[in-house]
C-alpha cells in the first residue's frame, strides 16, 4: 500500500512539476521548495518504516518513530503556510481566478493529517490502530497527486469539481445566499450526492463544487476558510 502511495503522488505530480517547480516560467516562492521536501520526506519515512516493519525490524522502526512525530508535526505546518503563500501567487503573479475556491482543498487535506497523525501517535503501542491511523494520514496526502490526474482517468464527480472551481471563479462575485431565499430565486444544484440534504458539509461540499449555488455563508466552516483568505489576500472585490 506504501508503494501504491507513491506512485499516485509521482504520477500525479509528473504532469506539473516540470513546468511548476524545475522549470517555472514565473519564479515560485521559496515555501514551495521546502514544502515539496517535506511532503516528499515524509512519503520516503512512510515507505522505510513500512518495510522495516515487514521485514520484522521493529526495533529501528521504533527509534525512526522519534524522527517520524517531528516530520509529521512539520506537515500540517508547511502545509498551511504553502497553501496561503500560493494562494497568494496565484492571484498576484499568475492572475488566476481559481485560487480563492481551491484554497478549500489543501486546507482540509491539513485538518484530516492533524485529526490522524496525533492518534496515530497515542496510540503507537497498539500496532493495529497505529497502523491504520498513519495510513489513513499518509493516503490524505494523495489528494494533490490525485488532483493532478487527466480528466479521462478520473470520476465524474472530481471532473465537475475542477470546472466548478473555473466557472465559479471566473464570475468573480460572492453570492449571498440569504438572498437567494428571502426572494425564492431558482438556484441551481450540482448534480453530486454528498451528506444528507441541509446539511453544513453538503451545504460546503457545494460551495466548492459550484459556488453560485452556496447556501452556507453562515457555516462555521466557511466563514474559517474565507477568513484565512482574506487576511493573505485581502477581501474580494
Amino acid at each position: 500500500m506504501s508503494l501504491l502511495i507513491v506512485v499516485v503522488i509521482v504520477y500525479g505530480f509528473s504532469f506539473t512539476i516540470g513546468k511548476n517547480l524545475i522549470h517555472p516560467s514565473v519564479p515560485r516562492p521559496w515555501i514551495l521548495y521546502v514544502h515539496a521536501c517535506v511532503f516528499s520526506s515524509w512519503l520516503f519515512f512512510f515507505v522505510l518504516q513500512s518495510t522495516l516493519v515487514r521485514s520484522r525490524k521493529v526495533q529501528w522502526h521504533r527509534q525512526l518513530g522519534r524522527y517520524g512525530v517531528g516530520l509529521g508535526t512539520l506537515i500540517p505546518i508547511v502545509g498551511v503556510s504553502t497553501a496561503i503563500v500560493m494562494g497568494r501567487f496565484n492571484v498576484v503573479a499568475l492572475h488566476a481566478k481559481d485560487a480563492e475556491p481551491s484554497l478549500i482543498i489543501p486546507l482540509f487535506d491539513m485538518v484530516c493529517f492533524t485529526s490522524t497523525f496525533p492518534l496515530a501517535v497515542h496510540f503507537r503501542k497498539n500496532p493495529e490502530l497505529h497502523r491504520r491511523l498513519m495510513l489513513v494520514a499518509t493516503c490524505v496526502l494523495t489528494a494533490a497527486g490525485f488532483g493532478r490526474f487527466p480528466e479521462h482517468i478520473l470520476p465524474p464527480q472530481v471532473i465537475l469539481c475542477r470546472r466548478g472551481f473555473s466557472n465559479s471563479a471566473g464570475r468573480g462575485t460572492r453570492p449571498d445566499c440569504r438572498s437567494h431565499r428571502e426572494q425564492r430565486l431558482p438556484v441551481r444544484t450540482p448534480s453530486i450526492h454528498c451528506w444528507p440534504d441541509n446539511s453544513d458539509l453538503c451545504c460546503l461540499s457545494q460551495r466548492a463544487v459550484l459556488a453560485e449555488n452556496c447556501a452556507c455563508h453562515d457555516c462555521l466552516v466557511f466563514r474559517l476558510l474565507t477568513g484565512l483568505w482574506d487576511r493573505a489576500c485581502g477581501p474580494a472585490q
